[in-house]
């Protein structure tokens, strides 16, 4: 995802009422009545585009939570809480709540467990705490399996996924009100490795460009996004999903904490508000 350009930042910040913020955070909308910007925990760079925003300004204390684990003081209005980014960013816990509501997601084994016949070759080995594809490997066949297995046993962070063949995948922002952005990955021409896609070997493409390719399931993948996204207990979330040319998916996982780019941010800085909005 390509960084928030400086043009962006202007466009998205210069309406922060400067005068009016006081020390704390707050700011004077009137005489006697204030407002605060919304706490933003992220350690992300590209997050900050969210801290001190006019956009987030609410009456009330509110946390929004981008792959944070840093605690919230009691009462204040908190979008994707601790307890539910942490069962985003531990991996093997998304499988566990995945299967409990038999998720469109692929089978699973973990390694205390695994044997050959389990699963349907090739299969991809997996670290339970990770990001970005760190730590995968593409196996296909039994001999490298065993492998694997033998280097990593006693291992409990690794587990094995079947590999889902899907010629298209796709980045699925959700919210339980639905949809709210989505683009596609394409892999480049030059890719060398082609089992996978991320920013490495892929580009990005938004909604409007022909070549994002509509999924004729697109309304069952948002169903299902917002089930999984109910399973991890989170607010809102993004999700990579795989898809067939016959329009059958899998949900590989979610992501509390997405990198932004310009279009991103523009489409986080519109929905936020509403999310907070429906708990106030």
């Amino acid at each position: 995802m390509k960084p928030i350009s400086k043009g962006t930042k202007k466009v998205l910040k210069k309406s922060l009422q400067k005068k009016s913020t006081t020390a704390s955070g707050e700011v004077k909308v009137k005489k006697g009545f204030t407002k605060n910007f919304a706490k933003i925990r992220s350690r992300h760079p590209t997050h900050r585009i969210l801290r001190k925003n006019k956009l987030l300004l609410f009456d009330k204390t509110v946390v929004i939570r981008l792959g944070s684990t840093t605690p919230s003081l009691p009462g204040v209005i908190e979008l994707n809480t601790v307890e539910s980014v942490r069962n985003c960013s531990d991996k093997l816990k998304m499988k566990e709540l995945f299967e409990k509501v038999k998720l469109k997601s692929p089978k699973y084994v973990t390694i205390d467990k695994m044997k050959p016949g389990l699963l349907s070759y090739p299969i991809i080995k997996k670290i339970r705490f990770r990001s970005r594809g760190q730590g995968m490997v593409y196996i296909e066949n039994e001999k490298e399996l065993l492998d694997i297995i033998s280097k990593c046993k006693g291992n409990n962070d690794v587990s094995f996924e079947e590999y889902f063949n899907g010629t298209r995948e796709y980045r699925f922002h959700v919210s339980n009100l639905g949809c709210f952005y989505t683009c596609r990955k394409m892999r480049k021409e030059d890719a060398k490795e082609r089992w996978f896609f991320n920013s490495s070997n892929s580009v990005w493409i938004l909604e409007e460009n022909p070549k994002y390719d509509r999924p004729s399931t697109f309304k069952e993948i948002v169903k299902e996004c917002q089930k999984g996204l109910a399973s991890l207990k989170l607010d809102f979330a993004a999700f990579d999903v795989r898809v067939k040319k016959d329009g059958s998916f899998m949900i590989l996982e979610g992501n509390s904490a997405p990198s932004f780019g310009d279009l991103t941010a523009k489409k986080y800085l519109e929905h936020l508000p509403q999310l907070i909005k429906n708990k106030l």
